[in-house]
């Protein structure tokens, strides 16, 4: 069973890895977390 901090770290991971997507495929064409 997952703590309270654990679903909120991994809900920001996967935030975070949203916002680095999103920012790279603004300024990149090539998506590098395919």
């Amino acid at each position: 069973m997952m703590s309270l901090w654990d679903a909120l770290r991994m809900n920001m991971m996967i935030s975070y890895q949203e916002l680095v997507r999103t920012f790279l495929n603004r300024t990149t064409p090539v998506n590098i977390f395919k």
